[in-house]
């Protein structure tokens, strides 16, 4: 029930600071992860981006997280590369363990100007054990996907992601499988 509240809160705000939203569905056999993401502001030498995501799996272990990152095109010797760094903070309920990190990380982008409808994503976020706390030593989550176009608002796109947590005695692997996803901006 608090994770519920937590996930609720955290939409709201994302959603009043908006000026548009995308929302993510990613799906495999064994985990979901929900995601809703919009630029809060910008300047000249970037934009902001707002982020939240409920991830859950099979074995009943969710994840609720919340970041900001700042993104911007690499420069005019590379079109079509955008790189983005920040921070993402996770609350992870699963069995017997109820954790809070605190992790860093980025994104790559990269569309082709010869493959327009065609983008190629990297990510990663990793929380040292200084950053993690109640349960949690440690956090890492990345993976790539490779994403189509299917309308200028709409995007297909299949992926790999990997997802761990290791606390005092053990680590806990909550994804290591790829999916498929839809993104759609309004």
């Amino acid at each position: 029930m608090k994770l519920r509240a937590l996930a609720a809160a955290i939409v709201c705000v994302v959603s009043g600071h908006a000026q548009a939203a995308t929302v993510d569905v990613a799906l495999s056999d064994e985990s979901a992860r929900f995601a809703l993401s919009s630029f809060v502001g910008g300047f000249s030498e970037g934009r902001t981006l707002m982020n939240t995501s409920l991830f859950y799996n099979t074995e009943n272990d969710s994840v609720v997280s919340a970041g900001l990152h700042m993104i911007d095109v690499v420069g005019s010797k590379t079109p079509g590369l955008q790189i983005g760094v920040g921070f993402q903070a996770y609350y992870s309920h699963l069995t017997d363990h109820d954790g809070l990190a605190l992790a860093l990380g980025g994104i790559i982008s990269y569309r082709a100007p010869q493959l327009k409808r065609v983008n190629f994503v990297i990510h990663g976020h990793h929380a040292p054990s200084i950053t993690s706390y109640m349960d949690s030593d440690r956090l890492s989550e990345y993976g790539f996907a490779i994403e189509y176009s299917l309308l200028p608002q709409a995007d297909v796109y299949i992926g790999y992601r990997k997802f761990d947590i290791d606390d005092q005695s053990r680590s806990l692997e909550l994804d290591d499988n790829g999916h498929i996803g839809l993104r759609i901006t309004f």
